[in-house]
């Protein structure tokens, strides 16, 4: 080790940080910098056996850190709209990043994951600094959210982890399962076994031995989870949740955080020695400016769609685009696992490097971008209502639905972005599969049709699901709304909406053709269309495409309610129609025996009545 050289680059490091942090940029660029100056021109191995232990406990102390971070009863009331937001906006970015992953940047699909994690995750560290010191309407939500995606993050890097690369089906159940087991069994042993050993220490008040407890259990965790065969990452998070629950938890991270920042700082330093200075840093420049785009409308419209007004979603979603640290961190990891993800781990360098720094810059001028921001939307009529509109449907249509409505929705919008991108993992498998097994026994000349047909079958029957869940969302969404519409007094709502939503059976088809062609679009047109066959079979596609969405917009449709009663209250001969047909329907769930023989004989004799 050349202590001359190690200090010089401290020193540049150590400077360079104080600079940056009197201008209220995030010190981890000097400490990225520094790696690669130290690497590249003083020839310093910070990947060394020197430093390596300090590598691991940043790793691993960072992530018990983030799972005692993530305590649901600090979140309060605040957890169901923070989680609404992380997920919708995990939506946005998967669907989006592992397109242009995919379409784009021409990653594998595995590699395409890993872009999603490097877009995801805002970094926590980086708004708390940012808020020291302003008074920001929806401060604890903002930081709710990028804990949660904390979280979702070290999750689905696990995850993916495990599946190393192959996305079978019998692969991904079984790695789902193995994860599940050996979570429950982590938490478990931090929980009912660690904890009262750790509370018994922790009475003793002790600084030195205080400490000692994170340092420990890292290490603990490192045996438990190599047994178990689960990432360090993840079992970290695990036990850092269950050690949350100790009343002095606050405590044992406040004295043994300069040791976690001291292996940061180390592990940046590494980081950067893996950068080398190249002319291709300015492709990842650029790739880093499209994941900041993806990443900002993504917020700004996760959070707009779910109830915050226009100005405050999208003034917000400026300082969400601090991505954190996390895409290098778990990218770093997933390499040291044998994975080859040096791509994703150079972008999330460059964005983390870029987005400190374009932060910075919004954070001196984000009262005139917040002025531009309420121009834009003083000049444009269309944008006020439909942000009203907005407003409307969640203090009101929203907060209507029942919790089993509630529940059958989020199930729907997860299997609608199911659908949506399961074909992109499918058909390559598939057709690898058909070109291995099924091009020796029928030839080239008649394999490109075979894959063409076998693709095409798969896509509709695809479809036709995406189709039927699409119907219910749109359907839950219209009886809700046409029911709060009725207790409006507001004429601009109720002809906003029934433009929107009206007539019934034409809105429906109109929404499944928009959805329907961004689900060829994006997800199967490269897979169909790749072989010259697949052209042939448009017409065929786009028939057998109008008649499921002529099929489940007039029979397999969730009940309905008629749009003419949005700007007047129905008739009496109207809802004595609406009773009958509710009793009929009513007549015909009826299942159990003795319940239809009592139930039926009281509408015989009502229903006549009526």
């Amino acid at each position: 080790m050349n202590y001359e050289y190690l200090s010089l680059t401290l020193i540049f490091t150590l400077m360079l940080a104080y600079a940056l942090t009197r201008i209220k940029i995030n010190p981890i660029v000097a400490y990225l910098l520094g790696g690669v100056i130290g690497t590249s021109f003083l020839s310093i191995n910070f990947n060394s056996s020197y430093f390596s232990i300090l590598t691991f406990l940043a790793l691993n102390l960072l992530s018990f850190e983030i799972g005692a971070g993530f305590n649901v009863s600090n979140i309060g009331s605040l957890m169901r709209k923070s989680i609404t937001i992380a997920l919708v906006e995990l939506t946005l970015i998967t669907t989006f990043s592992y397109l242009a992953g995919i379409y784009i940047l021409h990653f594998s699909p595995f590699v395409s994951t890993f872009l999603v994690l490097a877009s995801l995750d805002t970094s926590t560290s980086i708004l708390y600094k940012l808020f020291e010191k302003k008074n920001i309407d929806d401060k604890d939500v903002l930081i709710a959210v990028a804990s949660i995606e904390d979280v979702e993050v070290f999750f689905l890097y696990s995850f993916f982890v495990a599946l190393n690369g192959s996305f079978r089906l019998l692969t991904v159940i079984s790695v789902l399962i193995e994860i599940i087991v050996a979570s429950i069994l982590i938490y478990g042993i931090a929980k009912f076994f660690v904890n009262r050993f750790v509370e018994n220490i922790i009475r003793i008040d002790d600084q030195g031995l205080t400490v000692l407890i994170p340092v420990t259990l890292v290490f603990v965790f490192e045996f438990v989870s190599t047994s178990v065969g689960i990432p360090t990452t993840l079992s970290m998070i695990l036990a850092g949740i269950a050690f949350s629950s100790i009343s002095s938890s606050n405590k044992v991270f406040k004295l043994s955080s300069p040791i976690r920042d001291l292996a940061l700082i180390f592990f940046f330093l590494s980081v950067g020695g893996y950068l080398k200075i190249s002319i291709s840093l300015i492709e990842f420049f650029v790739i880093g400016l499209l994941v900041l785009v993806i990443k900002y409308f993504s917020f700004s419209v996760a959070s707009w769609v779910t109830g915050s007004p226009f100005k405050r979603a999208f003034g917000n979603g400026f300082y969400m685009i601090a991505i954190s640290e996390f895409g290098i961190i778990v990218s770093i990891d997933a390499i040291s696992e044998g994975l080859d993800l040096y791509p994703i781990y150079y972008l999330s360098v460059t964005v983390v490097i870029i987005s400190s720094i374009i932060v910075s810059i919004i954070d001196i001028n984000i009262n005139k971008i917040e002025n531009l921001i309420s121009y834009i939307y003083s000049k444009s009529y269309t944008l006020r209502l439909v942000d009203s509109a907005f407003l409307w449907v969640n203090r009101n249509a929203i907060k209507s639905l029942s919790p089993i409505a509630r529940s059958n929705l989020f199930k729907s919008f997860i299997l609608v972005v199911g659908y949506l991108i399961l074909p992109i993992f499918l058909f390559s498998k598939l057709n690898s599969f058909i070109s291995t097994l099924i091009d020796p026994i029928l030839g080239p000349s008649l394999i490109d049709i075979f894959m063409s047909s076998v693709d095409l079958i798969f896509a509709l029957v695809i479809f036709v699901a995406f189709s039927f869940q699409i119907s219910k969302i749109y359907y839950t969404f219209y009886n809700t709304i046409i029911l709060s519409l009725m207790k409006t007094k507001a004429k601009w709502l109720r002809d906003f909406w029934k433009l929107v939503l009206s007539p019934v059976y034409i809105g429906q088809r109109f929404y499944l053709l928009i959805t329907g062609a961004i689900f060829w679009t994006l997800d199967l047109g490269s897979s169909l269309l790749s072989n010259g066959f697949a052209i042939s079979l448009a017409p065929f596609l786009l028939l057998v495409g109008l008649a499921s969405i002529v099929y489940f917009s007039t029979v397999k449709v969730p009940y309905k309610i008629d749009s003419s009663i949005i700007n007047k209250p129905p008739s009496k001969r109207k809802v004595v129609k609406i009773t009958i047909y509710s009793i009929k329907k009513s007549r015909k769930r009826v299942t159990n025996e003795q319940i239809r023989t009592k139930f039926a004989n009281k509408i015989e004799d009502v229903v006549p009545k009526l």
